[in-house]
């Protein structure tokens, strides 16, 4: 999975790494009107010598909302930017369009409802957005926190269901399937024995860790040796495999270091070159149609969504679907990942402000703020969003706090001409750019009135936060 940290890697060990997966939305630029792609960022990752795929991570296509056309637009053009082979995305749900009109985003990627209902509405938007896709498509088969529920389709028979009437592909995520046995759904074995093998065209494997007695998706290191394990047993198992793709996130690159990275790499690389020089025919298990097995849940595939969403974003929700899953003791865990994202996307796309709330009140004025920001308001897709909008709450307070005004103002406008592309004006009672460096340092300034205007370029705003001149 690309990531800039190992930029370096994908250059020097093209023998060992022979394509890279990326996923766009970490390149977009998501404006007012909608998403562009930053025009820098995909010549150099285009002339890489891998092949290319591209996995989206921002329109999951399991719910009942169809994918934003925006989105379509933005994705397709690094699907030809890169001259990707296949494009690929999750089987889940992260917005809602709830019974009263109100719409919002859950700030996670949420498990479809598994119902045969379900399979037709995952299966009906794939087609749409394969339809408009100038290559193949997969789903990926995805990680649920949730406890198995009566009368629901098990998780390989769903999936197994969507991909042949859907008619994609299979992106077969060995760490999420894992996490689901370990959290206690379906086994893995069991799960594999569903899925139409011949469908599979790419594995992800990934390491995690725990948290709150949940094993996590996290993509946050090496390799379990149990998924290692799990690869031995299901590659002679899938003949039109692919590729097999580690993901590890760029935080966990730096804590690992790019050397283990590469370790990692070989390891998994053994165990593909093990398997080929068996010689195990990888025939197809069966291309019988999976059996349309009714399951007993009514629920409407909205109202699931709606209730799930709402639990999960910390609002309350009436009804019996809602009241049974507030008993799921993974909605409090999946809050509590939630709000930490989304004051995570905060403080890093924020980091002068934050800084400045810490020096005035410590951690527990910057946490007192957050809080009530989270607990009032949706989550944002997109971190900048995210960012601005809990700048615009804390300007909107009107809070009398040194300097809080001004740095607002400078790293609003820095983030609006990111957007936008385009410099922004901002003025100033003393001169900025020494105070900010202060702050910056974690003391308060001490400054003399004067007259300044500060022109803020999309370029000051770099790897999520904004760079303060030195003058």
């Amino acid at each position: 999975m690309y990531t800039s940290a190992l930029s370096k890697v994908f250059a020097r060990h093209p023998q060992l790494v022979a394509f890279l997966e990326l996923e766009p939305q970490t390149h977009w630029i998501a404006g007012e009107s909608g998403f562009r792609q930053d025009p820098t960022a995909l010549a150099p990752i285009a002339a890489l010598p891998q092949r290319k795929l591209v996995h989206g991570v921002g329109f999951p296509v399991g719910g009942t909302t169809a994918p934003d056309e925006d989105h379509l637009d933005a994705f397709n053009d690094a699907i030809v930017s890169l001259d990707a082979v296949w494009a690929s995305e999750h089987l889940a749900f992260n917005f809602v369009r709830a019974a009263n009109g109100e719409t919002f985003h859950t700030g996670f990627l949420l498990p479809p409802l598994q119902t045969s209902i379900g399979v037709a509405e995952a299966a009906r938007h794939i087609r749409e957005v394969s339809a408009q896709l100038p290559v193949a498509f997969a789903v990926e088969t995805p990680v649920n926190y949730l406890r198995p529920r009566h009368g629901e389709l098990s998780d390989g028979n769903f999936i197994a269901r969507v991909a042949q009437d859907a008619d994609c592909g299979i992106l077969l995520d060995l760490h999420n399937v894992w996490a689901n046995e370990l959290n206690g759904r379906q086994p893995v074995r069991d799960f594999l024995a569903e899925i139409p093998n011949e469908r599979v065209w790419e594995v992800h494997v990934a390491g995690g860790f725990e948290r709150d007695g949940y094993w996590l998706d996290a993509h946050s290191g090496p390799v379990p040796d149990a998924i290692i394990d799990l690869l031995r047993m299901a590659v002679p198992t899938l003949p039109n495999l692919r590729c097999v793709t580690f993901e590890i996130g760029a935080a966990f690159v730096d804590e690992i270091g790019v050397d283990a990275v590469v370790e990692e790499l070989r390891r998994i690389s053994s165990v593909l070159d093990a398997c080929a020089s068996a010689n195990v025919s990888r025939s197809v298990r069966t291309q019988r149609r999976v059996p349309a097995v009714e399951s007993g849940d009514e629920t409407a595939p909205a109202e699931w969504e709606e209730a799930l969403g709402s639990l999960v974003v910390g609002r309350s929700v009436d009804g019996e679907l809602a009241a049974a899953l507030v008993g799921d003791p993974a909605i409090a865990m999946l809050r509590g990942l939630v709000k930490d994202f989304r004051i995570g996307m905060v403080v890093d796309g924020l980091k002068l402000t934050c800084r400045l709330l810490r020096i005035l009140g410590g951690d527990a004025l910057l946490t007192s703020l957050l809080g009530d920001y989270v607990s009032g308001s949706y989550p944002q897709l997109f971190g900048l969003r995210e960012a601005d909008a809990f700048a615009k709450n804390l300007a909107n307070r009107h809070l009398d706090l040194a300097f809080l005004d001004d740095t607002l103002a400078f790293e609003r406008a820095a983030i609006l001409a990111v957007t936008t592309g385009m410099s922004q004006s901002v003025r100033f009672a003393y001169e900025p750019m020494s105070a900010f460096q202060t702050i910056a340092s974690g003391r308060l300034p001490d400054v003399s009135s004067g007259d300044f205007e500060v022109e803020v370029t999309p370029e000051m705003y770099e790897g999520g936060a904004v760079l303060v001149p030195s003058s």
